[in-house]
């Protein structure tokens, strides 16, 4: 059907009014309908919620839309109100082509509620309990190794190239990584942006059988590429992964995480890049750490519900815990760690707990002629945190997304290490003053 053969059938109206810090509203109708429309949350890209529009409004039945009952308002589930900025869109369900309602980035404050309405019928589609995963599964891949099914980031979709990186994504990214820039320079302070590649893009050969990739169009690397033509360098850990993984392999089979070789590897390209601005001295070879062996590790993924592949087309298969021996997904794992007794971990003070659900990690070098480093991380560096303390007097590493420019001043870093999992940069980016 063409598009104006199909405006005769539909003509809708509406906006995308305010994103707030826990809730959505605004307004939609079709004008040629008697019933009411439905609308489609988008967060950071991914489907949240259908919401339906039909709350009563004052100002809308004074302009005859609908006799005023075609607004909607959804409080947003739990774990995006997390002190992050997150970007909106409200698109009318089964529009052809979309209807847009709007695109917004949610603000850190509570809406006017002057014109707030009640709670509108909505559908969820995501775990409502604040940072967590409730219905995230494990997708059982080849020779037993596990992956993220469908947790918040969609990185199936992600992985496949079917996550599109929006014009408000890309916004947010060229703004808020041009302020860093700025910001950066002046302080006279470098920064470096790592990404960590997730597992599925390094271990292709566990992936189970079929399984579509396009890693070109992944977010993280549309991102990556946009930035660097506006001068915003972003340094990418994947080519450097999957060549030690032809050797050795560098995920935990159970685990969403990198291994110690993985880490290892990881820390080498970090250490070998910041080298060339800081001295900090060369990467240390993995013989140079001494190792611990932990038994019957079972990873992030080991007691999740388990999956299978089928298809593309095919929604994922549930497997029967019954046909699976527990024994299968746990694992003998080895860790890297300071054995010289130079790096030691000490007292966090209280201006540097500044995350909000996870600790500061401060960790110093008795060679005081080092210099000083700020980490801003996620679960990936863990493991590197040892590794790195070698090549600094001191590192502060803060679990937070975002930049803290109010640390950096505070703290006067000689250098300011920022790394982060290529699945998370779909979430919006931001800087805290």
């Amino acid at each position: 059907m063409s598009q104006a053969a199909l405006a005769k059938v539909h003509d809708f109206e509406g906006k995308l009014e305010r994103a707030t810090l826990d809730r959505v509203e605004g307004w939609a109708w079709d004008k040629n309908n008697d019933d009411p429309v439905f609308v489609n949350i988008f967060i950071d890209g991914g489907l949240v919620c259908t919401v339906v529009a039909d709350q009563l409004r004052g100002d809308l039945q004074g302009k005859g839309k609908r006799g005023g009952f075609c607004a909607f308002s959804a409080t947003l589930p739990e774990d995006y109100v997390d002190g992050r900025r997150h970007s909106v869109r409200a698109v009318i369900l089964h529009s052809d082509p979309q209807f847009v309602l709007g695109d917004l980035t949610s603000e850190m404050g509570d809406a006017d509620t002057s014109a707030r309405q009640m709670q509108s019928t909505v559908s969820f589609y995501r775990p409502t309990a604040p940072h967590k995963n409730t219905t995230a599964r494990a997708l059982l891949g080849r020779d037993n190794w596990l992956f993220l099914a469908d947790d918040s980031n969609r990185v199936r979709d992600q992985i496949a190239g079917r996550f599109s990186v929006t014009p408000v994504m890309k916004d947010n990214y060229r703004s808020v990584f041009d302020e860093r820039r700025r910001r950066f320079r002046d302080l006279g302070v470098p920064y470096f942006f790592f990404i960590a590649p997730t597992k599925e893009r390094i271990c292709l050969e566990q992936l189970p059988t079929g399984m579509v990739t396009d890693f070109d169009m992944m977010p993280a690397n549309v991102i990556r590429r946009l930035l660097a033509e506006d001068g915003s360098p972003l340094i990418a850990l994947d080519t450097a992964l999957r060549d030690e993984h032809a050797r050795h392999e560098t995920f935990y089979r159970t685990d969403t995480h990198w291994n110690y070789i993985g880490a290892h590897r990881a820390y080498c390209e970090v250490i070998a890049t910041v080298a060339d601005v800081v001295d900090c001295g060369l990467p240390h070879d993995r013989a140079l750490f001494g190792s611990r062996i932990f038994k019957n590790y079972r990873g992030d993924l080991a007691n999740k519900e388990k999956v299978a592949f089928i298809g593309e087309e095919y929604p994922l298969l549930a497997i029967s815990p019954t046909g699976l021996d527990p024994a299968v997904f746990q694992e003998n794992v080895e860790q890297l760690f300071d054995a010289n007794g130079d790096v030691f971990t000490i007292k966090v003070a209280e201006h540097l707990k500044v995350s909000q659900t996870r600790e500061t990690l401060v960790m110093k070098n008795n060679n005081k002629n080092l210099p000083k480093a700020l980490v801003f991380r996620d679960s990936f560096t863990t493991l590197l945190a040892p590794m790195i303390a070698r090549h600094f007097s001191e590192v502060i590493y803060v679990w937070r997304p975002e930049v803290l420019f109010s640390l950096v001043e505070s703290e006067k870093p000689d250098v300011v290490i920022h790394i982060m999992v290529d699945r998370f940069m779909v979430r919006p980016q931001a800087n805290i003053l």
